[in-house]
């Protein structure tokens, strides 16, 4: 802000800073001058009868001018300027945080294959006397049989070494054959009709082949027949055996 005062607006003071008069016509004779503000009413500028004040400016210059009247001019767009603050003191600088170092991927791992299951093979025996087959997964029960005149037919099926399908083995004292079966309830009958308990002789599976039950209503002993074949069950169904169903479920 330009602000241009005429040299008529000056007067002369005395020391205490009251009016004495006009100043003299020659301005050259003047060697110094003073600048007052007035109070604006309502503030504390004004304490004990003396005005008190600051005005900041950037330089005062005599000029020859024919204004006849204080005026004001805005220079260059500026904003008048305001008065100095104090400098903030600097602000301490962050303390620089470590970069975290990436996180390794892991390498993923294989799923555990799952524990191959235990098998056993179930040897099957035919006795000539009584017509009985006899199923075991016994070698040395197999080789004594064999000894006492037993045929060995070979591998009849392949079971699982354990599961949760026990397959009951049971022997008739009165006929000298044998039976087996899932069922505890069928297991239980044949004791109450005199049958011997031999415990689990072997274990079916859940799933697989399937074992097909067929019974000789003719025979005495060896009633009852056992095989994984299709085509063996089907020949003996044409012979007069009565199918009875798939008895239990093997590996293969």
């Amino acid at each position: 802000m330009k602000v241009t005062i005429p040299f008529s607006e000056f007067c002369q003071r005395d020391t205490a800073g009251n009016p004495k008069g006009g100043l003299t016509a020659d301005a050259s004779s003047v060697t110094s001058f003073g600048l007052w503000v007035n109070e604006i009413d309502g503030t504390d500028a004004a304490s004990s009868g003396t005005v008190s004040g600051t005005i900041y400016y950037d330089g005062i210059t005599a000029v020859k001018t024919d204004t006849a009247s204080p005026s004001f001019e805005k220079i260059g767009g500026e904003t008048p300027t305001a008065a100095p603050t104090a400098t903030p003191a600097p602000t301490e600088a962050p303390t620089p945080t470590t970069t975290p170092k990436p996180t390794e991927t892991p390498t993923p791992t294989a799923a555990p294959k799952p524990a191959e299951q235990k098998t056993q093979d179930m040897y099957r025996l035919y006795n000539p006397n009584s017509g009985e087959h006899f199923y075991t997964a016994d070698a040395s029960e197999k080789a004594h049989l064999v000894s006492v005149g037993w045929r060995y037919e070979g591998i009849a099926w392949t079971s699982p070494k354990k599961s949760d399908v026990p397959v009951y083995r049971l022997y008739n004292p009165n006929a000298g054959d044998h039976h087996y079966t899932t069922s505890k309830k069928e297991r239980d009958w044949l004791m109450q009709k005199g049958w011997k308990y031999e415990g689990i002789g072997w274990y079916g599976s859940a799933k697989g082949a399937s074992i097909y039950r067929l019974y000789n209503p003719n025979a005495k002993s060896g009633a009852h027949f056992f095989t994984r074949s299709k085509e063996e069950k089907d020949i003996l169904v044409k012979k007069g055996w009565r199918y009875e169903g798939i008895s239990w479920k093997v590996v293969k």
